[in-house]
């Protein structure tokens, strides 16, 4: 377990997948995975801010940079949504966190996104917002994000 600071991969932390919690007295909690030192605009790999809890993958040689959240590795966290009628606010992986198949969304104005992968090489399936409510199909492997104002009905 990892919080706030600056960290290079294989030497402060091994490679692998990370599941990223966002501190509790925080709005928002953000990473950021570069290649190098040089903080030019290509040398980041991945970044975002979030409100909940997100995933990523990192590689020896990276550098991860952690505001007001606290990584561990993917594989000690446990989340248990089996009894959950709908979930929301967060990332989830289909396979492990919700079975895949079809799915409704509801919101006001919504927004998610799906993704395969979650490494610096994932694939965008698709991003989109939505008002009232839409339908999206999940596949094993696919990361779906939801807003705070989103819910994926489960039953």
């Amino acid at each position: 377990m990892l919080g706030n600071g600056m960290y290079q991969v294989g030497i402060d932390l091994p490679a692998g997948d990370y599941f990223v919690l966002k501190d509790e007295d925080a709005y928002m909690g953000s990473y950021k995975v570069t290649k190098d030192l040089s903080n030019d605009y290509g040398s980041t790999l991945l970044s975002d801010a979030f409100t909940n809890f997100d995933y990523f993958s990192v590689e020896d040689g990276n550098y991860v940079k952690l505001e007001d959240c606290t990584i561990y590795p993917k594989n000690e966290v446990e989340l248990d949504f089996l009894d959950a009628e709908l979930l929301t606010n967060g990332t989830f992986e289909v396979g492990v966190d919700l079975p895949a198949g079809d799915y409704k969304l509801e919101s006001e104005d919504g927004w998610y996104t799906i993704r395969e992968g979650i490494g610096a090489n994932y694939i965008l399936i698709t991003a989109d917002t939505f008002k009232n409510f839409t339908y999206v199909q999940l596949q094993d492997g696919y990361f779906i994000r939801l807003d705070d104002k989103t819910s994926l009905i489960l039953n």
